[in-house]
C-alpha cells in the first residue's frame, strides 16, 4: 500500500502534467531521494511502451518547520522558495517550471550526477561553480533582506544545544566533544556578526553550497 506522500505526490502529477499523466496513472512511480534535512524530493516516473517521461517533485519544508508555532515562518520560507525559484528559472539558472503547488512545485527532470569528492580536484569545475555563484549573488530579489542565516546558525549551535545533543554519547567521544567544545564558538561567531556588517554587503545568498547541491549534466559540463 502506497504512503501518504506518495499518494499526494502522484495526484499533483496527474493535476498539472497533463492528459497522458492522467491516462497512465497506474503507471507513475514515485521514487524518494535522500537529499537532507530540507525539501522532500522525489522523481516521478511514467513509462509507455519504450518511452520513459520523468519530472521532480518537491515538497517544501520539514518536521522542523511544522507545527503551529513556526506557522508563520514556514510561510515565509515557502513563498520566498517559490519565488526564488521561479526567477532563477527565468534566467536559465534553475530547471524548468512544470507546475506551482500550494506546499510545492514540480520540475523538469535533468539527467547527472552529484559532485563527489574526486571532483574538488577539478579546478576548471570550481571555477564555473564561482562564476554561477557570482551571478546568483549579483541578483536583487524580491525577498526579506534582514539577515538570517548567522543568527539562526548561532541559535542553533549555542553551547548548551551542542552539549545536549552529544549528551548520549560514550565516554571516550566524550572527551574529543570536551576538546571540540573548549573552541570559544560563541565569540568566534559574534566577531563574524560584528565584522560582517562594517565590511560586507548584505546579498541573496546561497547559504548551502555542498556537493549534494551540485549537479554535473551529463551532456556536457554544467553545473545546476
Amino acid at each position: 500500500m502506497e504512503n501518504e506522500e506518495v499518494c499526494v505526490v502522484k495526484k499533483y502529477c496527474i493535476e498539472f502534467l497533463g492528459e497522458i499523466w492522467q491516462n497512465f496513472a497506474d503507471c507513475i512511480v514515485v521514487d524518494k531521494l535522500n537529499t537532507g534535512m530540507g525539501n522532500r524530493t522525489f522523481v516521478c516516473s511514467l513509462k509507455r511502451n519504450e518511452l520513459l517521461e520523468k519530472v521532480i517533485v518537491k515538497l517544501y519544508g520539514n518536521k522542523h518547520l511544522a507545527g503551529e508555532s513556526n506557522h508563520q515562518t514556514k510561510c515565509h520560507s515557502e513563498a520566498s522558495e517559490a519565488v526564488v525559484f521561479t526567477l532563477l528559472n527565468l534566467k536559465s539558472m534553475a530547471p524548468n517550471l512544470l507546475g506551482v503547488f500550494d506546499g510545492g512545485r514540480i520540475e523538469e527532470f535533468i539527467q547527472g550526477r552529484n559532485l563527489n569528492h574526486g571532483d574538488l580536484q577539478n579546478m576548471k569545475l570550481f571555477e564555473t561553480m564561482g562564476r554561477k555563484l557570482a551571478k546568483f549573488h549579483s541578483m536583487n530579489m524580491p525577498i526579506r533582506k534582514t539577515p538570517v542565516f548567522i543568527p539562526l546558525f548561532m541559535s542553533h549551535n549555542s553551547r548548551s544545544k551542542i552539549e545536549k545533543n552529544f549528551a548520549h554519547l560514550p565516554e571516550k567521544q566524550q572527551l574529543i566533544i570536551n576538546k571540540m567544545m573548549a573552541f570559544p564558538l560563541e565569540s568566534e561567531l559574534q566577531w563574524v556578526v560584528n565584522i560582517a556588517d562594517k565590511i560586507s554587503k548584505k546579498v541573496f545568498s546561497h547559504n548551502d553550497l555542498w556537493l549534494m547541491n551540485i549537479m554535473i549534466k551529463d551532456e556536457g559540463e554544467d553545473l545546476f
